[in-house]
C-alpha cells in the first residue's frame, strides 16, 4: 500500500488543530472558552459591561488561536520538506518512507507510537509531538485496506479512531 504526499496549508492546519485541540489541554482551552463567552452573555444580559472582556477572551480561544495555528500551517507549508513529495509504503513490517534522492528509511511498527485517524487524514506519530501527515486519499488501493492493516498491526491503545475488525 503506497502514498505518495505533497502537504498543503489545508493539511497542515488539520494537523496542527488535532494536535491542539483533541489532547486533554485543548479540551480545557475549548472549556475556558465556551465558559468565558456564557459568563460574557450572562453579565451582558444583566447590564454588567465586564461580560465584554469575558467575551474577548473567547475570541482568543476559538478566533485568534486558529488563526495563528493557519500561519504557521502556512509558513510550514513552504518548507522544503513538506514542500517536496514524500512516499511511504506500508507493509505488515513497518512504513518505509523517503524523498526524492534520499534511500528509504523503514519504520518498525513497535517503534510507531500512535497512529491517529481524524477525518480525511492519518496522523502517523513518531513521538509525543511530531507525526506525519498522510492524506487518506493519497494511498493507491482503498483506504479501509489500510485501516484494516493498522488494526491489525498496532494495539488498541496505541491507535486512535479506529473500528475493530
Amino acid at each position: 500500500m503506497k502514498a505518495t504526499v505533497r502537504l498543503t496549508k489545508k493539511e497542515l492546519f488539520s494537523f496542527l488543530f488535532y494536535h491542539m485541540y483533541v489532547r486533554p489541554t485543548g479540551i480545557i482551552y475549548a472549556l475556558v472558552g465556551l465558559a468565558s463567552v456564557a459568563g460574557g452573555i450572562y453579565y451582558l444580559v444583566n447590564g454588567n459591561k465586564s461580560g465584554i472582556f469575558l467575551i474577548l477572551i473567547a475570541g482568543v480561544y476559538f478566533i485568534l488561536q486558529p488563526l495563528m495555528l493557519y500561519i504557521k500551517a502556512a509558513q510550514q507549508a513552504k518548507n522544503a520538506v513538506f514542500a517536496n513529495d514524500t512516499y511511504y509504503e506500508f507493509s505488515e513490517e513497518g512504513i518505509a518512507v523517503w524523498q526524492d534522492g534520499l534511500d528509504p528509511s523503514v519504520l518498525q511498527w513497535q517503534n510507531v507510537r500512535k497512529v491517529a485517524k481524524f477525518g480525511k487524514y492519518y496522523f502517523l506519530y513518531v513521538d509525543s509531538a511530531h507525526g506525519n501527515i498522510i492524506p487518506r486519499s493519497a494511498f493507491d488501493c482503498n483506504p479501509d485496506r489500510v485501516d484494516e492493516l493498522i488494526v491489525r498491526v498496532l494495539p488498541k491503545e496505541r491507535r486512535k479512531g479506529f473500528k475493530e475488525l
